[in-house]
Parts: C-alpha cells; sequence; structure tokens
C-alpha cells in the first residue's frame, strides 16, 4: 500500500489535516504534532494527545527505535495516533518514563550514565 505524502496528495487535500497522514497500517494513522527537547541527562518528548485516555497509549521502546500509537474514540469510529522514531543506542531503556497530562503524553528517554558528561577531579601530587 503506498504512503501518502503531501507531494502525491490532490491540490484540494494538501493543508487539509486530514488529509496529513501516513499510511501505516490498512487504517490511517495521524503523526501527532511532538517537540523534542535534549539536555545533557535526558531526551524529553512531548506529543500532542488530545483526547487520548492513558489506556489508550502504546509505547515501544526498542534498540534504536521507539513507537508511540495512541487511540481515541470517536463515536462510531476511533482516531489512531502514530509515529515512529530512530533513537541513538544512548539511553537507559529501564529509567523511560512516561506521563500523559491535559492531553500531553511526557516521555522522558534518560542517557545512560556511560555517556553523561562528567567531571574528571584534577589531583595534585
Amino acid at each position: 500500500m503506498a504512503t501518502r505524502t503531501r507531494e502525491n496528495l490532490p491540490a484540494s487535500d494538501r493543508g487539509n489535516e486530514a488529509a496529513r497522514t501516513e499510511q501505516t497500517r490498512p487504517a490511517r494513522a495521524i503523526a501527532p504534532a511532538v517537540d523534542i527537547y535534549e539536555n545533557e541527562h535526558e531526551l524529553l518528548l512531548l506529543a500532542d494527545l488530545p483526547g487520548v485516555a492513558r489506556d489508550g497509549v502504546n509505547i515501544q521502546f526498542e534498540p534504536e527505535r521507539l513507537t508511540l500509537e495512541a487511540t481515541r474514540p470517536m463515536g462510531d469510529t476511533t482516531l489512531t495516533y502514530r509515529r515512529v522514531f530512530t533513537v541513538a543506542p544512548v539511553f537507559d531503556a529501564e529509567k523511560v518514563t512516561a506521563a500523559l497530562e491535559r492531553g500531553v503524553l511526557h516521555l522522558r528517554l534518560p542517557k545512560s550514565a556511560a555517556v553523561r558528561p562528567r567531571q574528571i577531579p584534577v589531583t595534585v601530587g
């Protein structure tokens, strides 16, 4: 099944939010807006998931791959959000946390201690 991109959409659909979806399965999924912040200790992703309940969120963290899926019931249909990220193998999978607050998913990926910058003390003598 072909992936729909902005370039191969009919002109009438370009700019239409519903038309900007990625074909990930037989059903269509919307790629949610995600802000990404990084500091020396962690990577923080903030994903907009309006109307999604906690039990509607599924996060899979695999080596070098992070998959975020969420569903939101809408009457007799379901809206599906989906994003897949390629991530460097520097994160501590055991310490990844997620919290859903007012329609925004806060996903924290702490960096492994081995890759964090650290101050090296200098001794005299």
